[in-house]
């Protein structure tokens, strides 16, 4: 898929860089950044330094860049809204993971994204979840296409044309009229 044209061209190099850091296996230096991001290395210096400066990005002793404490702020401030929810919802799905053997996992749609409120491990081990991988995967996940049918298929259309949704496989429903077809099979086999 193509990227769609930034209104704001340094912000989107900027934002590009961290989610570059944020998925590293390790810390990265300035130079594979600009290149992995496709970027000159005086430019993609210059943002790295602005990122530094305010506290997105953190350097180890070999001077590789991660994330910065700033990053943890974001997280924290968006997860806060989720804390009494997260209360309420963890003790039965650890329960339910205890139960079962089966991981379970409890999540809610988050604008248009899904948003894991709380996950256990089978066997009852609740887990701290920060990385929230599936938040656009709505449309490819069972949880997501729950949502999806309670909300409506003008509802997804809606979302599809802000935001194509991502083709992980061959079989990924990426469209509105493909949904519906996979929410009429799941309402004939009774889950999803």
């Amino acid at each position: 898929m193509e990227k769609k044209k930034s209104l704001i061209q340094s912000l989107d190099r900027a934002l590009d860089i961290l989610e570059l850091v944020r998925d590293s296996e390790s810390p990265i230096r300035s130079s594979d950044i600009a290149g992995k991001v496709g970027l000159g290395v005086a430019t993609a210096h210059n943002i790295i330094r602005s990122l530094y400066q305010r506290g997105y990005l953190a350097q180890d002793e070999n001077s590789r860049y991660l994330l910065g404490p700033e990053c943890f702020k974001l997280y924290k401030g968006a997860s806060d809204n989720f804390d009494a929810l997260r209360r309420i919802v963890s003790p039965p799905v650890a329960e339910l993971a205890a139960d079962t053997g089966d991981t379970t996992f409890f999540g809610c749609e988050y604008f248009a994204s899904l948003y894991c409120v709380s996950l256990s491990i089978g066997g009852g081990s609740l887990v701290v979840n920060s990385t929230q991988n599936w938040l656009d995967l709505l449309h490819c996940t069972a949880a997501g296409k729950i949502i999806i049918a309670s909300k409506g298929i003008e509802w997804f259309a809606r979302i599809c044309k802000q935001k194509q949704p991502k083709q992980l496989s061959s079989r990924t429903v990426t469209t509105p009229e493909a949904m519906f077809m996979e929410l009429e099979k799941i309402n004939q086999q009774g889950y999803a």
